[in-house]
């Protein structure tokens, strides 16, 4: 009885290995078929990224550079983008940034290496230096299902606060203008976001226009308003941040609206403002872009309104400032500082992509096997 026992459990285990060798050999055969084996030899994997960091005074992730990597993808709360560098400028627009990179090599000699460990980032909101994190969080919870991009300006006015935004809907991006309404005057940024009887209303979006029609204003002989007044007195006036929008039914560029927040200098002093024109151009070019620009700067070919006007202080000339130092020192790597971290780009996986890995072992082995 022992020795059947032996040969029965021997056989079993026969059986066993043939079921394995088949599959594993049928299936290799199978995928073979399909294109799925690459008989090349492998090419070699990037190394997983170390070290990432977070600056949280110039917003950037950061992480050791890996070699023969070329570029990187960034998962960012799920988003992913593509960037060149080792660096990925980013301001939270949540209280919890959860952060991965892979390396990449887009001639594909080196295969992308695997996702690196998540990087937690969270902001603290009782740190004062976190404002303009703070604003940017605070801005998307209003939005609720549209993608901020941008914020433009930030001000208040009697008892509301006004946000006016750059965001994005189904792939289309909308210019907003947010209005928070509380039961007290606003004074401070930090006030209102610690108050709970705000009220916001985020208004239809507008059609916003692809042309940095703020910077040619400021070239314009004449301005209008406080502007205009600042500029006869000397002051020296940039743009910090801004947004045209088209004015509904005027797709030829005849009339729009300019939103903006704006640095003023004279002898070592700083100032910023918030301010909002409107502009109608009194003999239009067939050619829109001429509408928004050289139409623009002769004061003889458009008529300006001020619709807004708002010397920053406190916190508000705090956000300000950060807005104007973000882009004269991270413009040069990371495109305009103000926007986020960019478009979530798809990254394609296929059926091929899933098999790969499953047959990994049998094709690195495969000069081992007989079939």
């Amino acid at each position: 009885m022992a020795n059947k026992s032996k040969v029965k459990k021997v056989l079993t285990t026969l059986a066993e290995l043939s079921i394995a060798a088949g599959a594993i050999f049928g299936g290799y055969k199978i995928a073979d078929s399909m294109g799925l084996i690459n008989n090349t030899p492998q090419t070699q994997q990037l190394s997983v990224v170390q070290n990432i960091a977070y600056d949280e005074t110039n917003y950037v992730f950061s992480w050791d550079a890996v070699d023969n990597a070329d570029a990187y993808v960034v998962d960012i709360n799920g988003s992913t983008k593509q960037v060149d560098t080792n660096a990925c400028f980013h301001v939270p627009t949540e209280e919890v940034t959860e952060f991965k990179v892979k390396a990449i090599d887009t001639t594909g000699e080196f295969e992308d290496s695997k996702w690196s460990n998540v990087y937690t980032h969270t902001v603290d909101a009782t740190v004062e230096e976190n404002l303009y994190s703070k604003v940017n969080i605070f801005v998307n919870d209003i939005l609720d299902g549209f993608k901020l991009k941008e914020i433009v300006a930030v001000y208040a006015n009697g008892n509301n606060l006004y946000t006016q935004v750059i965001c994005q809907y189904n792939r289309s991006d909308y210019f907003h203008n947010i209005i928070t309404e509380y039961d007290t005057p606003i004074t401070s940024i930090e006030q209102a976001m610690s108050l709970e009887s705000g009220v916001s209303y985020l208004g239809m979006g507008q059609q916003i226009v692809d042309h940095n029609s703020a910077e040619h204003l400021l070239k314009s002989d004449t301005l209008t308003g406080s502007l205009e007044d600042y500029k006869k007195e000397g002051y020296t006036i940039s743009v910090v941040a801004s947004q045209t929008v088209q004015e509904n039914g005027y797709a030829d560029g005849s009339a729009y609206s300019i939103f903006g927040t704006y640095k003023l200098e004279k002898n070592g002093e700083v100032k910023y403002v918030q301010a909002a024109y409107q502009c109608v151009i009194t003999n239009p070019s067939s050619n829109p872009t001429t509408n928004y620009t050289t139409k623009l700067e002769n004061s003889n070919d458009r008529y300006l309104s001020e619709l807004n006007f708002t010397e920053l202080t406190g916190d508000f000339e705090e956000y300000a400032e950060t807005m104007d130092r973000l882009n004269s020192t991270v413009l040069t790597n990371f495109g305009h500082a103000n926007q986020q971290s960019g478009d979530d780009i798809e990254i394609e996986f296929n059926f091929k992509d899933e098999f790969e890995e499953a047959f990994k072992f049998v094709n690195d082995n495969k000069n081992k096997l007989n079939y």
